[in-house]
């Protein structure tokens, strides 16, 4: 989805996909320096620990014996997508990613209605993609203070559903004094 994103945004910026690939492939590099072994080693061992529980992960909080980066918090690893599917599995990053275009689709609702708050969402949905893309690679949501870029979305869609923008002006909610007889 994220690639899909990129490359439908990155052509209108006139960036290739080509690009990217090698922007991305560089975190991996052992001789670009800057953290790419340690990253390599991680996703090695991550992807290693996945196998034997494909469909469901180890669970949250779990982490791999081969590569502990910190004693104190030894769940936590820099490729955030890749721990989310050895914790998760292919179920638990299937019901996430449903979460995340949930996310985008409501956004885009949010935008065509062209309300006041269509204004608003325009900048938080790039925002929230930019931090995702970095996501991959440093992990921003793995503490409760930095998940704003995901629920800051969130909230503008609940204020947009709130404010009568969710429904059409002829589906209005019936009260009880429409429905009781007079």
């Amino acid at each position: 989805m994220v690639l899909i994103a990129a490359s439908f945004f990155g052509s209108l910026a006139g960036l290739s996909l080509s690009g990217l690939e090698k922007s991305v492939g560089s975190a991996f590099d052992p001789q670009a320096g800057s953290g790419a072994t340690e990253r390599l080693e991680q996703m090695s061992a991550l992807f290693r620990g996945w196998e034997p529980r494909p469909m469901f992960g180890n669970g949250l909080g779990s982490f791999t014996h081969e590569v502990i980066r910190s004693e104190d918090r030894p769940w936590a690893y820099e490729l955030q997508y890749s721990l989310l599917l050895f914790q998760t599995g292919i179920v638990g990053m299937i019901l996430y990613s449903a979460g995340i275009v949930w996310l985008y689709w409501m956004g885009l609702r949010v935008i065509r209605s062209k309300s006041e708050i269509s204004v608003h969402m325009v900048p938080v949905l790039v925002g929230t993609s930019c931090f995702l893309i970095a996501n991959a690679v440093e992990p921003y949501l793995q503490t409760f203070g930095q998940l704003w870029p995901l629920f800051l979305p969130i909230g503008l869609i609940n204020w947009w559903l709130l404010s009568n923008g969710g429904r059409s002006r002829s589906s209005r909610i019936i009260s009880y004094k429409d429905a009781v007889p007079q």
